[in-house]
């Protein structure tokens, strides 16, 4: 990214945290009340940024005319993170956020942004989610909920304490995964998965249930996975998001349109802010995996290719789940690279 650009944009970032830092302290001094008191199960920690743009949404609706008290719970604290989908759609909670990905087994539709090398970094991945936005508001609004925002996650990784070169290197370790794609892209590559969900990869590590971890860089800084692993190899083949929606039968339709208007701007704000922070942390978060003794590895050419071509077959996989709503998002994009 040209050093302008990157310019223009901590400083939009920083406009943006300021603002909503000072509704912050302009609520407290005239002794705002919320009107409505919520509760939001997150499945990340309070450290990663995506839950710091949940935190930037929850202050945004704590003003006029929402006067929402949103109380975040991080890391699956209220509702562990496989559930939040299913007890926002219940009722249970009324608004949550969940890596759509891992909810394929409902609509394949979901696993859209988890179909290896078709996204070239987080602007093409931005482009793809307003292409399936669409597509998805319509899935999720089938399942009783109201799409807010989502926030890309950084391109996934592999932690491990051996050298990748190439394919044979990988076959018969125990690998991480979070999700139905992550676990088809283990089986593709000759890995054995273990699923396990963010709140849990370290105990899984420490019982010595994994291998190796698959995440992303900002994941491992969080987690400290410096105290696990050597190396860091940068596959950067795919950046799923994290969703945020909201129940529509007992919230969302409740609100008045004033209300559901001002929701749906703070859930565009969200969106902008998660992909400026992603786009700040990604060099970030390498170097701190490097400062803290992780070697950084990108594949080599033949590697990637081999990569490619184990996993190509998982773009017709979807397109066959998925039909024409899928076969229509990739014809938006344009298939891809």
């Amino acid at each position: 990214m040209a050093a302008s650009k990157i310019t223009t944009r901590i400083a939009s970032l920083a406009a943006l945290t300021l603002l909503l830092s000072s509704c912050g302290r302009l609520n407290a001094r005239h002794g705002h009340h919320a009107s409505q008191e919520l509760d939001m199960p997150l499945g990340y920690p309070k450290s990663s940024y995506v839950s710091q743009v949940a935190a930037g949404f929850a202050q945004t609706a704590s003003g006029d005319p929402l006067n929402l008290g949103i109380n975040l719970h991080y890391r699956g604290s209220l509702v562990p993170a496989n559930d939040i989908k299913d007890a926002v759609a219940a009722g249970r909670a009324p608004i949550g956020e969940r890596l759509l990905s891992a909810e394929a087994a409902s609509n394949p539709l979901y696993s859209y942004d988890s179909i290896p090398f078709l996204a070239a970094g987080l602007e093409d991945n931005a482009r793809l989610a307003r292409i399936a936005r669409p597509a998805l508001r319509e899935a999720l609004a089938a399942e009783g909920l109201e799409l807010l925002y989502s926030v890309p996650f950084l391109p996934q990784g592999i932690y491990s304490n051996r050298r990748f070169d190439s394919l044979a290197d990988l076959r018969g370790l125990r690998l991480r995964v979070y999700s139905a794609n992550s676990e088809r892209v283990a089986e593709l590559l000759g890995m054995v998965p273990v699923y396990v969900e963010n709140a849990n990869v370290l105990a899984a590590i420490e019982e010595g249930r994994v291998d190796a971890v698959l995440t992303s860089a900002v994941s491992g800084v969080s987690l400290k996975l410096w105290n696990h692993y050597r190396y860091f190899h940068a596959l950067n083949a795919w950046m799923p998001r994290a969703y945020a929606f909201a129940n529509r039968r007992s919230f969302w339709r409740r609100l008045r349109r004033d209300q559901r208007a001002a929701l749906a701007a703070a859930g565009r704000a969200a969106e902008e802010h998660g992909l400026l922070i992603a786009q700040l942390s990604e060099e970030a978060m390498l170097k701190t995996l490097a400062i803290n003794g992780v070697e950084v590895r990108e594949p080599g050419q033949g590697f990637k290719d081999e990569l490619k071509d184990a996993t190509a077959v998982m773009r017709e996989e979807w397109l066959a789940s998925t039909g024409e709503a899928g076969a229509a998002i990739l014809r938006s994009f344009g298939g891809g690279r």
